[in-house]
């Protein structure tokens, strides 16, 4: 009987060691993860305005908070988006940006950033042509068969930079003088839809291609057979 009764106790003894160890490995926290940090603009240059994105994630689903850091320039967290932040600077050099995320552990990751100074070989960006400001296309140009379709070009498209635009079709029917198109249409012509492609240019060779739409509608003709 006592040799029974001290068997049980080792049993009880080794399960309650292992129900406490289980119990520990179920409430220890694994740590964030940090998968990646990334910039959206190649080179930094006085001035820029960069956006930095942390692409993290936690093992247990805990909600993640982000603190954001740097060595010189300023940094601040998009509200909206807290795993985001922009960075600028005013003078040039190496700044090195710390991100952490903070689940119940705490993970981080540094990057460091070269911001150049703004010289004449380091030009602003140029930008494409573009609709103007509510203009979300060219309309759809309606005519009848005999009749010509005629607009301007510059009613519709300029270039931010203010640069000169040249115009050319790609694929479709119609001529283009200087910046304005037309094309004749007889009463041969088919009644259908006709879409015209084109580019717009600029000087620094920066192209656009768009694309607008010629309703021919049939006309009556009358028979001359008598």
């Amino acid at each position: 009987m006592l040799k029974t009764n001290r068997l049980f106790l080792v049993v009880l003894f080794l399960f309650i060691i292992t129900s406490c160890q289980g119990t520990e490995n179920n409430l220890k926290n694994r740590s964030p993860v940090i998968e990646s940090l990334t910039l959206d603009k190649t080179e930094i240059f006085v001035n820029d305005v960069v956006i930095l994105t942390c692409n993290a994630s936690d093992p247990d689903n805990d909600k993640l908070t982000y603190t954001w850091t740097t060595t010189g320039g300023s940094i601040q967290k998009l509200s909206n988006e807290p795993w985001k932040a922009q960075f600028t600077a005013t003078t040039s050099g190496n700044y090195t940006v710390t991100v952490s995320t903070d689940g119940k552990d705490i993970a981080s990751r540094q990057i460091v950033l070269e911001v150049k100074p703004k010289t004449q070989s380091n030009p602003p960006a140029n930008n494409p042509p573009r609709y103007k400001e509510g203009i979300g296309k060219i309309p759809d140009v309606e005519i009848s068969q005999g009749e010509k379709a005629l607009f301007d070009f510059k009613d519709y498209i300029e270039d931010p930079d203010g640069d000169d635009v040249t115009f050319s079709i790609i694929s479709g029917q119609g001529t283009i003088n200087g910046s304005k198109y037309e094309w004749q249409t007889s009463f041969e012509t088919e009644a259908k839809e006709y879409i015209v492609k084109f580019e717009a240019k600029d000087a620094k060779k920066c192209i656009t291609p768009r694309k607008f739409q010629n309703n021919v509608e049939g006309r009556y003709k009358q028979s001359t057979n008598y």
